[in-house]
């Protein structure tokens, strides 16, 4: 079969903005000469089946026009997550395929990261992709759940607690709330799931250092600074450090929650002394007795406790 010379755009036509932002996609592909086939999703794990297919017949450049969620879905194709190296970490399918984001969901916190919080608009990100420049070498994170039953890949953030109840709120929005700007339905999301905070007990395990426990209704694992529309839940994170940013939240109550969501947009909840931040190339959530947590990647339901993470230094070429 010969080699394809285009490139394969996936798209999901129900992220936040796509039905907008896809004429504006193809209308600029076109323009600039770029063949290119696409794929629109129909449902979850789409992206990922199209995307490793597609290396595997040869592509070498893949898209995705949508938001975080399509994004994360799309950089899992990119692995084989059942051929681990030396290291237990998903080899690649082609480790020369470069990935292109083209933001087009309500968040959009992979590519602000990419461009240091600075608005950035869709041309430009088809314009990284018409230059077919060699692209930046990127961390992953790869995480395990359910025992290792399921298996992903994350580009920004990993979470547990009161921040899926905020996504499910996000996706069940329609109306005006739907063309509010990311950040702000993110905020009245958060402020409608604060009415079930519980918190659970865990146990949390960084590299080699003793475990810690504590209860807890909020736990993130950066790759990048940003999620939920702005919010800077690891001001410090990088894209291409090795690490992986640990936010442990525990006895916050609601009105302490509610007093530091503003804050988290800036960071400046880090100074809370109930909030710590810290490093590690891996981390592991059990529960203490408790029912599990259900975990988030990248907007993405990926099943539940217990989670182990892995940051994969370098794994992901990205045009930027």
């Amino acid at each position: 079969m010969p080699k394809p010379t285009r490139a394969l755009i996936i798209y999901n036509p129900t992220a936040g903005h796509a039905r907008r932002a896809w004429p504006v996609v193809c209308n600029g592909l076109n323009a600039a000469g770029l063949l290119y086939d696409a794929h629109e999703t129909h449902g979850p794990g789409e992206a990922t089946e199209r995307t490793r297919q597609a290396l595997r017949d040869g592509y070498e450049t893949i898209a995705a026009a949508g938001g975080d969620g399509t994004l994360g879905e799309t950089a899992t194709g990119f692995f084989d997550l059942n051929e681990l190296d030396k290291n237990g970490l998903p080899t690649p399918i082609n480790a020369n395929a470069v990935f292109a984001p083209l933001p087009a969901g309500t968040g959009n916190d992979f590519t602000r990261a990419l461009t240091n919080g600075k608005p950035a608009t869709l041309e430009k990100w088809l314009a990284a992709l018409v230059s077919r420049r060699p692209g930046r070498m990127l961390d992953t994170l790869y995480g395990t759940t359910d025992g290792g039953a399921q298996r992903f890949i994350a580009l920004n953030l990993v979470s547990l607690g009161i921040s899926v109840e905020v996504i499910e709120r996000v996706r069940a929005q329609h109306g005006v709330l739907q063309k509010m700007p990311g950040g702000a339905r993110f905020a009245i999301a958060a402020l409608s799931a604060l009415r079930d905070w519980r918190e659970r007990g865990v146990r949390v395990t960084l590299d080699n250092e003793p475990p810690r426990e504590f209860t807890t209704n909020l736990l993130t694992f950066a790759n990048s600074p940003y999620a939920g529309g702005g919010m800077m839940f690891a001001p410090d994170a990088k894209l291409d450090d090795g690490y992986l940013d640990a936010l442990l939240s525990g006895g916050l109550s609601r009105a302490e929650i509610l007093r530091e969501l503003p804050r988290i947009r800036s960071g400046g909840h880090v100074a809370n002394p109930k909030v710590t931040l810290a490093q590690a190339r891996f981390a592991r959530v059990e529960m203490l007795n408790d029912e599990p947590f259900t975990v988030e990647a990248d907007s993405n339901l990926r099943g539940a406790t217990p989670l182990e993470l892995r940051v994969m230094p370098q794994a992901l070429r990205v045009l930027v």
